[in-house]
């Protein structure tokens, strides 16, 4: 029966007992999930520090999630966990993720991979990272079922269920990005975890998308594929910070 998720700080890191290979992320690409402000584990930390109540005036906010945030600050589910916190717990996991993916970049290497293209970087074998990445998509997909009773509650100023489907997509090729790296696919390997940031950045835009905020619809079929994988007990969750402060 899920009740919480635990939510942790994975710090994945590369050392040189670690097999390594010359793995396939472009600059471009490092630079599209880690490294510039518009990344998406710069993004997902965003919308974490967005639906924290108790100040970070650092990180200015939507304007109408500004106005919303009292009240889902307030507003209790799950035996009191608060419909914030319940909202900030999907961003910690997916910024987990893409720390974990950042850790494939030996550190030595880490500050010239993103200078020049075509400077050989180190990996960690993608086999070698699949707990870790297991660990966090179960993470995200009990999230996911946890807010399922709310994906029309409102919360989000009428972009509920598009924020929820972004959610949904990026479940879905964490789940394909583990089977590739499974079996070694470094290409579908890459090609889904670069779709989980899309879906991330996704997510992100759909917070700061222009009033009136066009409705979509949940989709049904990824949910039920959510719920025959994910079904193992999840553990209560702690009051662990996620993302770096």
């Amino acid at each position: 029966m899920i009740r919480w998720i635990l939510l942790a700080v994975f710090i994945a890191g590369c050392s040189p007992e670690q097999p390594s290979y010359l793995g396939p992320f472009t600059h471009e690409q490092g630079m599209t999930l880690w490294g510039n402000p518009d990344s998406a584990m710069n993004q997902a930390q965003y919308l974490f520090h967005y639906f924290k109540h108790d100040g970070e005036a650092n990180f200015t906010r939507p304007p109408w999630l500004m106005r919303r945030l009292p009240l889902l600050a307030r507003t209790k589910v799950h035996n009191e966990i608060t419909a914030a916190r319940l909202l900030q717990a999907p961003a910690g996991v997916l910024y987990q993720y893409l720390l974990t993916l950042r850790g494939l970049i030996a550190k030595e290497q880490d500050a010239k991979a993103y200078k020049n293209c075509d400077e050989p970087q180190r990996f960690i074998t993608p086999d070698k990272i699949v707990p870790s990445l297991m660990r966090h998509r179960r993470d995200l997909g009990n999230i996911i079922l946890l807010l399922e009773p709310y994906a029309r509650a409102g919360w989000l100023n009428n972009r509920d269920e598009a924020y929820y489907n972004e959610l949904l997509g990026a479940y879905a090729n964490m789940y394909l990005a583990e089977t590739a790296a499974e079996t070694r696919s470094e290409k579908m390997f890459l090609r889904h975890v670069l779709r989980v940031a899309k879906r991330t950045k996704a997510a992100y835009a759909i917070l700061w998308a222009p009033d009136p905020f066009r409705r979509v619809t949940v989709k049904a079929q990824t949910l039920q594929a959510i719920r025959e994988i994910e079904t193992e007990a999840v553990p209560k969750v702690m009051d662990t910070v996620v993302c770096g402060e």
